[in-house]
């Protein structure tokens, strides 16, 4: 059973001054949310101003009114409760992985198309498509990792696919469409007018050499290699620079269904159907040692910067694997089938998982608890999910998007993702 819990309220009033200009807060909140993720920062096109105010760099902030609105963001989070639920079929199939970067969705399905997104938290609108690309691979689009901040190709996307090819695109500035027409206020125009001045996404190179589908991939953070496993119960490491391959790795019995990379860039982990789980020297580019076997199934996996290795499967249960002593340290049930996904925001304290018994659930970090079950939002077993601090979005068998958004009707809720 899920339990609820509190909402955890800040101890004390915010100290900082009650208005601030917005050319002040973004200099701080903009590489705030950039480090917790995956690339260092250093922006493109600038910072992403929020939406639901003028966007002008003088614009006055009410710092009371922010930190009412934080709280009552993290009341509805603490509570599973979202403030607006969108459900869209976007693809014609199966839709099995999804990105998501500031305003920007990405989206790559079963019948062989990317698509693009924008979705502005707190609008209360449904995303818009503003691009599609079909065809982008010969089978199922599997899995995508992106790198926003590559400044050569403004934003650089790697997609692997049933076709058992990983391919290499230059976005050439999608990520980032939100960024050029800070001030218009219209959606549809702002989207419209910025992507008909961009070039379309380029296709820069075709990486061969898995033997069977690509299930999962990563870039490194040092911004110098790809790592992709696949059905073929292979690992291999590629050269970002050259995009040849420089390490292959047969290791695991079965297929290589997940991945996932320390922030810190030195090490990474994989687990496969045959039970395992591996640790990987990403430096040296060799096998450190086994972590764990057991129950076959091994479908999701994350490694955070505390040392515990997040993974789940086919028994139905998250457990958390610490990786100096290889002994479980905490054990989470909840789902009713396999649990397929997983995203964790350690700045928040908070998991979300999906699962093939159609659910999204939110985990409180700090207890182990379930604080929400989203059980309302699919009709086929949820394949993706993806997540800041104002949303959630989960992608399925039944070729839908649903975006729980927790900031609706917040005025500063573009500042918190």
């Amino acid at each position: 059973m899920c339990s609820r819990v509190a909402a955890q309220r800040f101890a004390e009033a915010p100290t900082t001054p009650a208005k601030q200009s917005l050319s002040q807060l973004l200099s701080s909140s903009v590489s705030s949310r950039n480090s917790s993720k995956r690339t260092p920062a250093s922006p493109v096109n600038g910072p992403t101003a929020s939406r639901l105010i003028d966007a002008s760099a003088d614009t006055i902030l009410d710092w009371r009114t922010i930190y009412k609105e934080r709280t009552e963001l993290e009341r509805r989070w603490s509570k599973g409760e979202p403030s607006h639920v969108t459900l869209l079929q976007v693809h014609e199939d199966a839709v099995y992985c999804c990105y998501m970067y500031g305003n920007m969705i990405v989206t790559g399905s079963r019948d062989q198309s990317i698509k693009f997104w924008e979705h502005h938290a707190g609008s209360g609108k449904d995303p818009l498509l503003v691009h599609h690309m079909p065809n982008a691979h010969r089978l199922s689009v599997l899995c995508m990792q992106v790198d926003p901040e590559d400044v050569k190709c403004r934003g650089l996307m790697v997609t692997g696919s049933s076709d058992a090819n990983i391919i290499v695109w230059a976005l050439r500035g999608y990520l980032h469409l939100c960024d050029d027409d800070q001030g218009v206020a219209d959606t549809t125009k702002r989207s419209s007018r910025s992507s008909s001045r961009l070039k379309k996404p380029k296709q820069l190179a075709v990486l061969t050499g898995h033997k069977a589908g690509v299930l999962d991939l990563f870039l490194s953070p040092d911004k110098t290699k790809i790592v992709s496993c696949s059905k073929d119960a292979t690992i291999k490491i590629w050269s970002r620079t050259t995009l040849h391959m420089t390490h292959n790795f047969p290791f695991h019995t079965g297929p290589v269904n997940c991945l996932s990379v320390h922030p810190s860039g030195n090490q990474f982990v994989s687990a496969s159907g045959d039970g395992t789980i591996i640790l990987w020297d990403l430096q040296q580019c060799k096998l450190i040692k086994k972590l764990y076997n057991g129950t076959p199934g091994l479908a999701c996996i994350s490694f955070t910067a505390s040392g515990l290795i997040y993974f789940g499967g086919s028994d139905r249960k998250f457990n958390a694997l610490d990786v100096e002593t290889g002994e479980i340290a905490k054990d989470l049930e909840g789902h009713r089938d396999l649990v397929r996904t997983l995203v964790i925001k350690p700045e928040l304290e908070r998991l979300v998982s999906g699962s093939y018994d159609q659910d999204v659930r939110i985990w409180d970090l700090k207890t182990n608890e379930c604080v929400g079950a989203l059980v309302d939002s699919h009709v086929g077993m949820v394949f993706c999910v993806a997540s800041d601090a104002t949303k959630i979005v989960s992608t399925s068998h039944d070729a839908t998007m649903a975006v729980q958004d927790f900031s609706n009707g917040l005025k500063y809720a573009a500042l918190f993702a």
